[in-house]
This record gives C-alpha cells, sequence and structure tokens, in this order.
C-alpha cells in the first residue's frame, strides 16, 4: 500500500506541476490544451514537456499557426520518473522573427497517473 501523500502535486508561483510524495514513482503523463491564434505571420510552434531543466525526449508537439484566427489542439502523452520536488513544465519556442506573438491557450488539462 501507497499512502495518498506519495502522490501529492503542487503548482507553486512558477507554475509548474511539482511533485511532493515521498516516494519516488513513474508517471504517465497526458496534457491537452488548444492554442488559438490571434493574427501575425503563420509561423511554426513546439511545445515541449521538460522534467526540471531536461526535455522529456518524444514529448512535444509542432503546430503552424496561420497567422489568422484559428484554434489548433495540442496533445502531448509521455512516461517520467520523478522524484520529491521534481517538476513538470511546458515550454514553448517557435520560427518567428517577430518581438511578439500573439496567441491564447485554453482549456489546459494536465493529467498524471501513476504507472507504479
Amino acid at each position: 500500500f501507497i499512502a495518498s501523500t506519495s502522490f501529492t502535486m503542487d503548482s507553486p508561483a512558477t507554475g509548474n506541476a511539482r511533485y511532493i510524495g515521498s516516494i519516488t514513482r513513474t508517471f504517465n503523463v497526458l496534457l491537452n490544451y488548444n492554442v488559438e491564434s490571434n493574427g501575425g505571420a503563420a509561423s511554426l510552434h513546439t511545445m515541449r514537456l521538460y522534467k526540471n531543466t531536461t526535455y522529456i525526449a518524444g514529448a512535444q508537439q509542432a503546430i503552424t499557426t496561420l497567422g489568422t484566427a484559428t484554434v489548433q489542439s495540442v496533445s502531448i502523452s509521455c512516461s517520467v520518473s520523478m522524484a520529491t520536488n521534481d517538476y513538470i513544465a511546458l515550454y514553448h519556442t517557435t520560427d518567428s522573427a517577430a518581438a511578439t506573438i500573439d496567441y491564447t491557450i485554453t482549456n489546459l488539462q494536465l493529467s498524471l497517473q501513476p504507472s507504479n
């Protein structure tokens, strides 16, 4: 039996999903959300999940915004081992040379299910 505290997560001011359980666990991670482009030039956007400061191999999705008001769904899944105070973060990069990229993220859902 594993106490429920071993599955405890929190979200400090940085907005990351931090594991504060006492036992190192492997989690199945599923992240779903919508990206709405609010105009500007068409550009390639890559969203990646990181554990602490390290990219989780394969945990990414690339989308191309069309420069007009469009909504696209993003879904990223992976498995990751987490120890106390490890965290999951979403990073975004773009190929756009524009100083400002205007988009909105909506309906964000993050699921972490222990697999062991």
